[in-house]
């Protein structure tokens, strides 16, 4: 009889009762794996602890963090957390997937990234993640996302769509991405992305969806379409971002990336980071930035707005 595959499901909570239980039954019902699921609260004041007890004490494979007493840190820190908590597990886990708690996971996900990831022998490791299947609250199917995927060093410049709720990682790149974790990325999975791009790693993107990613009221994170939109909207969006003390500070995450992982960063993608490191500093440096980064296969739109967040020095 062929072994199954062992996937530790990293799954971080904050008021989610409502889905919550739909999504665990999701993601118990993975087909051709074995999962063992970790779970973390942030401090919930609604039924949340009381389901993840639930699952606790019917379940030997799924696992809560200090039996639900932990402080609210955040979803970066939270994520990050479970994420040690299952490395450090004896069983020694090879495949690591990321879930949200409002979200429904089609039976194929797990293996369908396996399937991937087992085709890498990358030193630095593997990242898998794929399109989503966007739906209401009722998981009625809205549309199913078609991202244009570049795969290479530009895609350190740009928004991520490396969405965690679709990302599988494995134990390379798992131990390598919470050997230090920089302030400067937003979430984790924005950090694991762009450590990996730094990295050379494996970083395998799946036009098919297996997910059904749920938006509604209550969603701390959320997917927001860009494409469609006109240059004047997004410049203002952008605008609007910055003056609510949103944004982003990639030249510090390139300092810390280059900082702590130096020697695993091949010489040609460290020059680039280089660049990245000193860009604000000079009107010059801006130039060169703008000049060096090979960006040419973005579209007119994306180069527009990236091009003014480099000048005003923030992105």
């Amino acid at each position: 009889m062929k072994t199954r595959e062992t996937v530790a499901v990293i799954l971080a909570t904050y008021n989610g009762e409502k889905y919550l239980e739909d999504q665990i039954g999701s993601i118990l019902n993975q087909k051709d794996v074995s999962v063992q699921i970790f779970a973390r609260d942030d401090g919930s004041a609604d039924q949340t602890l009381k389901i993840l007890k639930k699952f606790a004490n019917n379940y030997p494979n799924f696992h809560l963090l200090n039996n639900g007493i932990t402080e609210n840190k955040g979803i970066r820190e939270g994520f990050i957390e479970i994420l040690k908590w299952a490395i450090s597990y004896p069983d020694n886990f090879t495949y690591f997937a990321f879930s949200d708690q409002d979200d429904f996971w089609l039976p194929e996900k797990l293996i369908s990234a396996i399937n991937e990831i087992k085709k890498s022998n990358n030193a630095n490791g593997a990242l898998y993640y794929s399109n989503k299947t966007i739906v209401d609250e009722n998981l009625k199917v809205r549309y199913t996302e078609n991202f244009t995927i570049y795969n290479d060093f530009s895609d350190f410049y740009f928004v991520s769509n490396a969405y965690g709720c679709t990302m599988v990682i494995d134990r390379k790149l798992a131990i390598l991405s919470t050997k230090f974790v920089s302030t400067y990325s937003h979430f984790h999975d924005d950090w694991i992305h762009r450590l990996a791009i730094c990295l050379g790693t494996d970083i395998i993107f799946d036009n098919n969806s297996y997910i059904l990613y749920r938006q509604h009221n209550s969603n701390f994170c959320g997917t927001f379409a860009t494409g469609d939109k006109s240059i004047g909207h997004l410049v203002k969006r952008t605008f609007d971002f910055i003056s609510k003390g949103g944004g982003y500070n990639r030249a510090e995450l390139a300092k810390d990336i280059l900082k702590n992982y130096n020697t695993l960063i091949s010489i040609d993608i460290k020059e680039k980071i280089k660049i990245v490191c000193i860009y604000k500093s000079s009107f010059k440096n801006k130039i060169l930035l703008l000049k060096k980064a090979d960006v040419k296969k973005r579209t007119h739109k994306e180069k527009i707005i990236w091009g003014i967040k480099v000048f005003i020095g923030y992105f």
